[in-house]
């Protein structure tokens, strides 16, 4: 997941990409994490999967949990970006 929400924030080297275009700017990345979530899904839930690599559901507590923190990168690497874009302001 920390993963997914830093491809967002590399759409942009200092731009912010908390806007429409930076989330929904190239479909190939929105049809890449659907698939990988669908996949991601599917090694949790199915039993075949869970027997194949001895994996366990997930409450949908963690799952809340998980992407709290993995967004977390999202939001620092943007405080990161703004705080490069000002100091260039300030020279």
């Amino acid at each position: 997941m920390f993963e997914i929400f830093y491809l967002f924030n590399s759409r942009y080297i200092t731009d912010s990409v908390l806007n429409w275009e930076g989330f929904t700017g190239n479909r190939y990345v929105l049809i890449s994490i659907a698939i990988l979530i669908i996949l991601q899904l599917g090694f949790t839930y199915l039993t075949p999967m869970q027997i194949l690599f001895g994996t366990t559901a997930i409450d949908f507590a963690i799952w809340l949990h998980i992407v709290l923190v993995a967004s977390s990168v999202l939001f620092l690497v943007e405080l990161e970006k703004y705080v490069v874009r000002y100091k260039e302001r300030k020279k």
